[in-house]
């Protein structure tokens, strides 16, 4: 169930979109039964907000808003909404829909059937709501991975004058980022900046322990055997004839990521680390994503990174580096981070996608209608 919290942005973030369109929609969105409806601006007509109730009292609300199709956000779907709906030729889109959370017998699968494929448009919360709602039957042609309506988090910040610094050290030097690395993937890292140097010999990596203490041990261990590293803290520079830049310094992941145009996401391979990362927080910065197959406790977010395209998913360590390889290339990269900025923006570029989906299917209406 939606909380107030929740309720009122995701409202905001769908009128928000619809006053940008260039010509006058309107919406009744329909949040979950006992969720509390939030106040939006009187001035602002364009969306009304209803709460689920008995099929006799949403007709009469759907009648008196008198939408041009009406939006269910959240779950479960109540056949009060579709049929009341069908009842007044309202088309209506679900988003952030899940499948059912136990198997009905034959009659209510036959309903179930026919409740989705009454409906306009599906966008489903996850892949695995994407596939329960395919089984329960669901339209392929109107199902979609949306994703959740939630609110974008604020970018991790970082010094400008470091950030100055730093860029101007590196130049043209090829970057990537190794972040939160787990002592058991150390060597798969190395590994693939060995693999690395052979297709860009200047390649720097910023290596960025899970826990700063290992900074030092690490530093020992690859000046041993024959890294030229520095550290951050000691306040070493990313000079031309460093190698390895170790980064044990866990409060600046927002310079690290601004500097790398690719990041490992570390623990992913081997399994979680102590300090798992959101890799949102480095798509959000425009760094192109590289993971393993473990995905706790990220697990959503990777699954919607890897449905849009926005990251090198990875199934075994011995693909590191060829990924690492491949991403030197500036396009390559630039594409995983181009998609991934859009899974990081939240909200605001799934409330667009809706809203221009809402109005495909009001105006094919319309053409039928006409």
């Amino acid at each position: 169930m939606l909380s107030s919290d929740e309720a009122a942005p995701r409202a905001r973030l769908i009128l928000e979109a619809l006053l940008r369109q260039p010509r006058p929609v309107r919406i009744t969105l329909v949040v979950p039964q006992g969720a509390p409806v939030p106040d939006l601006p009187a001035a602002d007509e364009a969306i009304s907000v209803q709460a689920e109730s008995a099929p006799i009292h949403q007709a009469r609300m759907l009648r008196h808003d008198a939408p041009d199709l009406a939006l269910v956000l959240g779950a479960p779907l109540s056949t009060s909404v579709t049929d009341a709906a069908e009842g007044l030729a309202v088309p209506v889109i679900w988003a952030e829909a899940v499948a059912l959370p136990e198997r009905p017998g034959l009659l209510g699968r036959r309903e179930r059937r026919r409740q989705l494929e009454s409906l306009a448009h599906i966008f489903a919360r996850d892949l695995d709501g994407m596939e329960g709602l395919q089984a329960e039957g669901a339209p392929a042609e109107r199902l979609t991975l949306g994703g959740m309506l939630t609110l974008p988090a604020e970018p991790l910040t970082c010094s400008e004058a470091e950030r100055s610094s730093f860029a101007a050290r590196i130049r043209t030097r090829p970057v990537w980022l190794a972040a939160a690395v787990p002592e058991a993937e150390l060597e798969t890292v190395l590994a693939a900046h060995r693999q690395a140097l052979r297709h860009a010999h200047r390649m720097l990596l910023l290596l960025a322990p899970e826990d700063d203490r290992l900074g030092p041990f690490w530093a020992d261990r690859l000046e041993a055997e024959g890294w030229r590293t520095a550290r951050r803290s000691l306040e070493g520079e990313a000079d031309e004839d460093v190698q390895i830049f170790i980064a044990d310094d866990a409060q600046e992941y927002g310079l690290w990521y601004r500097l790398a145009p690719m990041t490992y996401m570390g623990g992913t391979l081997s399994g979680p680390c102590a300090t798992p990362h959101d890799p949102l927080e480095a798509a959000a910065l425009g760094s192109a994503l590289v993971h393993g197959p473990v995905y706790a406790p990220h697990s959503e977010t990777y699954n919607r990174l890897i449905a849009a395209r926005a990251s090198r998913a990875l199934r075994n360590a011995g693909q590191l580096g060829d990924a690492v390889a491949d991403l030197i290339a500036p396009d390559r990269a630039a594409l995983l981070a181009q998609n991934a900025w859009g899974v990081s923006s939240g909200g605001a570029g799934f409330a667009e996608q809706i809203v221009a989906t809402a109005i495909d299917v009001i105006d094919a209406r319309a053409a039928e209608e006409g």
